[in-house]
């Protein structure tokens, strides 16, 4: 009779403890400015397909932020701030364990008009604490009000660690994408150059401890003669920000 019962029984008690398990989570985290102080009151939205619609809370006072009782599964953060770029942080892999989420640092809205401010797509955690990556892609257009911009593949791009300090350099794929790992948090320059285009060279490519960030397209304007005369580069507007 007791075989009987434990057999049961045994699959509704799995069930209870599987259901205990996959909601014993936590994601949390800390958000800052650029400069490193916190942000209290910033609005965090979670997403993910294991939680019921989009999940909010709010940071405290010292900037931190707590979601419990999250099921395994990928998520997105979206981070809001009067004042402050709304920014994402994808990758976010929760595994049967809590999940610290290095400082998320939000940039200030007003830089737009920085002419060497770059725009910040969106965040990816990556395994490395430690250390960041910095990804974009080149494209090329006539000049900077050209609508129909073209995948600059099989360009230089050479990263900048201080100015006219190169620190390394790749190619562009078919895509005109390129990606720079495993580097201190820090501000970067880079700057692409492919024949029959004029350099372009940009700085404020912020890279964050922990992610791989991902930046807007740089703009390489094409060259109306083969010399590229300097003279004749159209002169980039202000930055817009997405």
């Amino acid at each position: 009779m007791i075989p009987e019962m434990v057999a049961f029984f045994l699959p509704c008690l799995l069930a209870l403890v599987g259901f205990n398990a996959r909601d014993c989570c936590k994601i949390l985290g800390v958000v800052e400015d650029i400069t490193g102080s916190v942000v209290p009151g910033a609005v965090i939205e979670l997403h993910g397909a294991n939680v019921s619609g989009v999940i909010r809370v709010k940071s405290d006072g010292q900037g931190v932020y707590e979601f419990s009782g999250i099921p395994p599964g990928h998520y997105t953060l979206v981070l809001l701030s009067p004042g402050f770029l709304t920014l994402t942080v994808d990758s976010i892999q929760v595994n049967d364990e809590n999940v610290s989420i290095p400082p998320v640092r939000l940039d200030l809205g007003m830089r737009c008009g920085d002419p060497n401010y770059q725009v910040l797509r969106y965040l990816r955690l990556t395994n490395i604490p430690t250390r960041g990556s910095l990804v974009a892609t080149a494209e090329s257009q006539r000049d900077y009000f050209d609508q129909k911009p073209r995948a600059l593949g099989d360009a230089r791009v050479t990263l900048f660690c201080a100015p006219n300090i190169p620190c390394d350099t790749t190619t562009t794929d078919s895509q005109g994408k390129f990606m720079f790992t495993n580097l201190r948090p820090g501000t970067y320059s880079v700057s692409v150059s492919s024949p029959g285009t004029f350099t372009a060279k940009e700085s404020g490519f912020i890279v964050q401890a922990g992610f791989s960030a991902t930046y807007w397209p740089l703009i390489v304007n094409r060259c109306g003669d083969p010399r590229c005369d300097p003279k004749r580069k159209p002169k980039k507007p202000i930055a817009l920000c997405q």
